[in-house]
Formats: C-alpha cells, sequence, structure tokens
C-alpha cells in the first residue's frame, strides 16, 4: 500500500493542486479560467446597467411619444374646433346672404309688380262709385282729360260712361286752350292748373266748395265720395268761381 507522501498517491496529488493559484491550474482560450471569470462578472452588470438603461430609454421614449400624441390630438381638436367654428360661421354668412338675396328677390318682385300696375289703366271699382253717387241728385258733369297722358283717356271715359250710368249727364273732351280759367304770370305751369286743378290725380271743380256751398249743391259730396271711396288714386277737390253753378268738372290728370 502506498504512502501517502508518495508520488502517485491521488490524495497527495489533489491536495498539492489545491493548494496552487489558480491561475496556475487551467487555460481557457489562451487566458486562464481567473480572467474569464472576472470579465464574465462585468459583462452579467454590464448586461443589467444595459438592460436598466433600456428600460429607462424605452420607458422614456414611451412617455416622449404619448405626450407627443396627446399634443397631436390636442392640437387636432383645436383645429377642428377652428374648423368647426369657421364653417358655422360661414353657413352663418351662407344664410344671410341668402336671406339678403331673398329680400333683394322680394323686392325685384314687388317693384316688377308696382311696375306692371303702373303700366294698367287706372280705373273705378263701379259697384262702389254707382252706390256712393246715389248720395246726391244727377248733374251735368264735364269731364276733361290731359292728351299727353297714357290713360286720362282711359279713365276719363271710364268715369263719363259710369256716371251716364248712375243717370247723370256727362260729356268728355281733351284739355285745351280754350278751357283755360288761369294763367300764370311767370313762366309755365302745369296743364291742369290752367283749369285750377291739381296736376296729378283726378280733381272736382265745383263754382264753390265751402260748407255752405257743398249744402246747397249735395252733388259736390256725393261725386267727391264716389271718387274718393273706388278710386285708388288721389282725389281732389277745388274751386273754380268761373264755372257755372249748374255744371262740375272733372280733371283727369297724370299718375302721382
Amino acid at each position: 500500500m502506498s504512502s501517502p507522501t508518495e508520488p502517485n498517491n491521488p490524495t497527495a496529488i489533489a491536495s498539492k493542486n489545491a493548494q496552487k493559484p489558480m491561475s496556475d491550474q487551467s487555460i481557457l482560450w489562451g487566458m486562464p479560467l481567473h480572467f474569464w471569470d472576472v470579465w464574465g462578472v462585468r459583462l452579467l452588470i454590464g448586461s443589467a446597467i444595459a438592460g436598466a438603461l433600456t428600460v429607462l430609454v424605452t420607458f422614456a421614449s414611451a412617455y416622449i411619444l404619448y405626450r407627443v400624441a396627446d399634443e397631436a390630438q390636442a392640437n387636432l381638436k383645436r383645429t377642428s374646433d377652428a374648423h368647426a367654428l369657421e364653417l358655422r360661421n360661414q353657413q352663418g354668412e351662407t344664410a344671410k346672404a341668402n336671406e339678403r338675396a331673398a329680400q333683394a328677390e322680394a323686392r325685384a318682385e314687388e317693384a316688377k309688380l308696382a311696375l306692371w300696375k303702373a303700366s294698367q289703366p287706372r280705373h273705378l271699382d263701379t259697384e262702389i262709385f254707382l252706390q256712393k253717387l246715389k248720395e246726391g241728385p244727377p248733374t251735368r258733369v264735364q269731364v276733361l282729360y290731359i292728351p299727353q297722358c297714357t290713360d286720362c283717356l282711359w279713365l276719363g271715359q271710364f268715369i263719363a260712361s259710369f256716371l251716364t250710368t248712375g243717370g247723370w249727364t256727362a260729356g268728355i273732351s281733351s284739355l285745351g286752350e280754350q278751357h283755360r280759367t288761369f294763367k300764370a304770370q311767370v313762366g309755365e305751369i302745369p296743364l291742369p292748373m290752367s283749369v285750377r286743378a291739381y296736376p296729378s290725380g283726378v280733381t272736382i271743380l265745383a263754382t264753390g266748395i265751402s260748407q255752405e256751398a257743398r249744402d246747397r249743391n249735395k252733388s259736390i259730396d256725393a261725386l267727391f265720395s264716389a271718387l274718393w271711396a273706388s278710386f285708388p288714386s288721389a282725389v281732389h277737390l277745388a274751386e273754380d268761381p268761373k264755372l257755372p253753378s249748374d255744371i262740375l268738372r272733372v280733371v283727369v290728370a297724370p299718375r302721382e
């Protein structure tokens, strides 16, 4: 049996190897195991630090992206709100423009209607005219019309015709120089005023138009009432002292 101190004793060999430094024990890839052990620990620590940095960077990136997305969403909302406000303003302006256009169109239609009415001959409401005419006794009426007027002849004939229908005596003629009862001292005056009538509308002339004169001649108020109630335009009452007392004169002048 071998002695513990003998060279080939396994126990002695293990004890001897345990007493050697690790650097003298083994070589890996040309370097002692101690070298690789140290660098393994360093790399592990480095990996842990790199992992922590990766986590921090990932968290920072996620936070930055979150804030970017939040700000982008806020900007989008502000832009959307601004566009919505602008759209509402545009819709409001469009509505106002449409309203103005509708009003302008309505005014144009009214103007067109007024122009059409103005181009139509004036006329009486004959039923009302004949009814009011009965309020006074029939008398003689001289109807004069302005020849330069577009519808004066038409209206004069209308009045004369329905005066006759109402039992009055009426004649019609164009107002001329022979009818003048008043001459201007300076310059020219409208033709109706030459017979003391108003320059526009329809004028009833009598010798006198005071209350006393009208009480004596009920035909004045009857004729005035008949024209006033049945005629849409102006009706005037005037006096001409040179006119015979048994005659009323109706002067048909242009529209107002």
